[in-house]
């Protein structure tokens, strides 16, 4: 049998067969004007998505959070030691992938506050950073350009990555808070492992799962009851309906399913020196030793009993 190939907006080729399995999915006949507008209801759906995520970020991107990020100090420390961006374990994780970053091809997805980017920048990486807000990478965009930084810049839809180039990444990187937004997941990594080489790199650094159905009555431990928030298989979409909680496994699966092999799962306690899972850097600089020890603490603070982050590195080998 022939399949029509129908191009989306985005310019992706889309076999009519995974339009009839939508529209399987669906439970609607399979005819293939039955099938195309199941397509196309899910289409409008996932444009709808992206367009209240980047207008969220177009609000958050000049919080005084996002602001405290792009302070000269938090720059310099970073351009001074590049390691410095990074919880110590996924830079353990990167740095036995990939031992030398100069001239490496990197692709930063989800840039967010570009930290991480600035940080493969200064290692000499060949780097491109991608975001769906492009308030937040013209902000990067001057940050760069201030400390002769050669980094390219490109508003992208992180599942879709369309004018990225195919296997041309030696590492694709993302970093937290980027499941968070993706209501695609096997979208998205079916592109990850699009734009990596052969035997190129996937590394991550993200909230672990095991956190997201917990808090205290007022987000904070101090002598506080823990209170469950939801079921850990809710993952969504959230009461503001554009945000999710993958489980550990939706993301795991979604990884193996595009092809990709995993190597390496490291789960992690937040970093007592400069963590900011507990609480931001500017309340950092408020608090006494005393207290930032009392998050580290499981008697005082049950749930640092559970690992706040998770990394994982994945490989994509030659067929």
């Amino acid at each position: 049998m022939k399949y029509a190939i129908i191009s989306d907006i985005h310019g992706n080729n889309i076999a009519l067969q995974n339009v009839i399995a939508v529209a399987k999915k669906n439970q609607v006949k399979e005819t293939w004007q039955e099938a195309f507008t199941a397509w196309e209801a899910h289409r409008k759906m996932n444009d709808t998505h992206i367009t209240r995520v980047r207008e969220e970020w177009l609000d958050i991107a000049d919080s005084d959070w996002y602001m405290s990020y792009r302070k000269e100090d938090v720059i310099r420390e970073i351009l001074q030691s590049p390691q410095k961006a990074f919880h110590k374990k996924t830079w353990e994780v990167l740095c036995s992938s990939i031992p030398c970053f100069k001239n490496k091809k990197i692709l930063i997805p989800s840039s967010g506050d570009n930290r991480a980017v600035f940080a493969f920048a200064t290692l000499g990486a060949d780097v491109i950073s991608c975001d769906i807000c492009e308030k937040q990478l013209q902000y990067a965009k001057e940050i760069a350009d201030r400390n002769n930084l050669n980094i390219q810049f490109c508003v992208q839809d992180t599942m879709k990555l369309s004018d990225i180039g195919s296997e041309e990444y030696d590492l694709v990187y993302t970093s937290e808070g980027v499941h968070v937004w993706i209501n695609q997941l096997p979208e998205m990594y079916k592109n990850i492992a699009r734009v990596l080489k052969k035997d190129g790199f996937y590394i991550n650094y993200e909230i672990h799962p095991f956190s997201r159905p917990f808090a205290y009555e007022d987000g904070k431990p101090k002598e506080k009851e823990v209170v469950v928030l939801k079921d850990y298989e809710m993952t969504g979409p959230l009461e503001d309906g554009i945000t999710y909680h993958w489980r550990l496994q939706d993301i795991l699966n979604a990884i193996c399913d595009s092809g990709l092999m995993i190597c390496r799962l490291e789960e992690m306690h937040d970093e007592r020196d400069k963590g900011h899972f507990w609480f931001y850097e500017e309340e950092r600089r408020t608090m006494s030793q005393e207290e930032i020890d009392s998050y580290y603490d499981r008697k005082k603070n049950p749930l640092s009993a559970l690992p706040q982050w998770f990394t994982v590195c994945c490989v994509k080998r030659g067929r």
